[in-house]
């Protein structure tokens, strides 16, 4: 799998985790709607648009679930509050008690110590353990800095195969959290795996440990090898053939097939490649189990979609392998559908303009040229209706000048600030600005950026696929 494949998967395959909710059918639409709008309220401020932005929306849905279905929550028992079957350090069980999904699958043996510890440089960085399926990997780690009372941070974590190269599977960063240590941090990171890459038996985890503004030339690399036990997990999965075709504004697609593995549930989908127009991603997906009147929802993890953008291929669910279930059933608000292929963005940095868009919801904001680096910014107008709803702006890291001369993003990277491409929302919602980063020299006009991804057209119509 080249650079190019493993990026686009870790685009599209953004996890959320989002916990199990029970509630009432006749509340459950509404009380989404209210915890949406309560994350968007939240939002408003100026700021970065990071996996911390998903999460807030996610605590602010949840907050706003609470708020409204008080005293209708489903109070029967929660896998969350059952007792702790498998021994760890005290962070490792506190952390995974916060995932249903994750506790129930430690509980059944699936978590594993490894203990491996490495110190270099000030720095000791320990891999207590791993909680792994087939598909994915929570990996727990403890580092420390020996020599100071600032906080060890690592920059370009790496986990890499038996062949130097790195894993082909997407690296979510846990939530940071530490000891009250100054000097030491408890955290975690998943990893995702894809088509027929799987949980490995060997690896080596790889990082550059120092302070939160160190540069990489002034951090420690420590490389730990990790050992698992793959037979723990390796043949947990269970295949459920679906074959259910579906038809929304006369576009067709059909769910094939759902996997369930003990940290999450996958869905396979296919389209109809002969039409033009294509559906781009599902609206609000979730899986839904009605028990004794009340609709369970298990929350949507993230997708991964093939070159051609014809909707997601793979959808991830939170898990139901250790659930006994009937009347399964995926739903979804709509579709958003593709405005076309091999998208652009053309732009004259010189004359401050864009040339040519996929619509007029694009407009340059500005270009900032300093010593180092050359800041374009793409400002895309947005109908606060959809913000939580339809796909972001996603840019390629190579563009091309008017030459046809291929460039990189600028790859000299500041110590206090990032240079790839990110997303910042304006004090109202009312449009996104994407911040490019390149290098400041002459280049021959226009530049031509290619997109990843852009936001469709947005049609609402209530999709119910049984699954079993």
């Amino acid at each position: 799998m080249n650079k190019r494949e493993e990026q686009r998967l870790i685009d599209y395959f953004q996890s959320s985790h989002i916990a199990e909710q029970s509630v009432e059918e006749t509340l459950l639409d509404k009380a989404v709607v209210q915890g949406i709008q309560l994350g968007s309220r939240k939002r408003r401020s100026f700021m970065f648009r990071y996996r911390a932005g998903i999460m807030a929306g996610t605590l602010a849905l949840c907050i706003g679930l609470f708020i409204l279905l008080w005293p209708h929550i489903y109070e029967g028992p929660s896998p969350a509050a059952d007792k702790v079957d498998f021994t760890a350090p005290e962070y490792v069980k506190y952390q995974i008690k916060d995932n249903p999904a994750w506790l129930v699958a430690a509980n059944h043996g699936l978590y594993q110590p490894i203990n491996q510890t490495r110190e270099q440089g000030g720095y000791r960085v320990t891999v207590d353990g791993v909680l792994a399926d087939k598909r994915t990997m929570i990996f727990f780690y403890t580092a420390e800095n020996m020599n100071g009372s600032s906080t060890p941070t690592v920059n370009s974590p790496m986990f890499l195969g038996k062949d130097g190269k790195s894993l082909s599977a997407s690296i979510e960063y846990g939530s940071f959290s530490h000891t009250g240590i100054m000097n030491m941090i408890q955290d975690h990171f998943v990893l995702d795996f894809y088509g027929n890459d799987t949980t490995p038996e060997k690896f080596t985890f790889s990082g550059n440990w120092g302070p939160v503004q160190a540069s990489d030339a002034k951090r420690q690399q420590i490389e730990i090898p990790v050992e698992l036990n793959r037979s723990k997990f390796i043949s947990l999965e269970k295949s459920i053939p679906v074959h259910q075709d579906m038809t929304i504004h006369g576009l067709k697609a059909a769910v094939d097939y759902a996997t369930l593995y003990p940290l999450s549930t996958e869905l396979g989908f296919s389209y109809d490649t002969k039409n033009r127009r294509k559906i781009q991603q599902f609206l609000k997906p979730r899986l839904s189990l009605k028990v004794n009147g009340r609709v369970h929802e298990y929350g949507f993890q993230g997708s991964i979609s093939k070159e051609n953008r014809i909707g997601p291929e793979h959808m991830y669910f939170n898990s139901l392998y250790y659930t006994d279930f009937t009347n399964l059933q995926f739903r979804s608000d709509g579709i958003e559908e593709s405005i076309g292929d091999h998208l652009s963005i053309v732009v004259d940095t010189g004359k401050k303009e864009v040339i040519d868009a996929p619509d007029n919801r694009v407009t340059l904001h500005d270009v900032i040229m300093n010593s180092g680096s050359t800041e374009i910014q793409l400002q895309v107008r947005r109908d606060p209706s959809t913000l939580d709803s339809l796909s972001s702006l996603g840019l390629d890291t190579k563009f091309t000048d008017g030459s046809g001369k291929t460039h990189n993003l600028m790859n000299t990277s500041s110590e206090s600030r990032l240079t790839g491409p990110y997303a910042s929302h304006s004090s109202n919602d009312a449009f996104d600005v994407y911040h490019y980063f390149i290098d400041t020299k002459s280049y021959p006009q226009p530049l031509t950026i290619p997109i990843t991804s852009y936001p469709g057209n947005e049609i609402r119509q209530p999709i119910t696929i049984p699954i079993q």
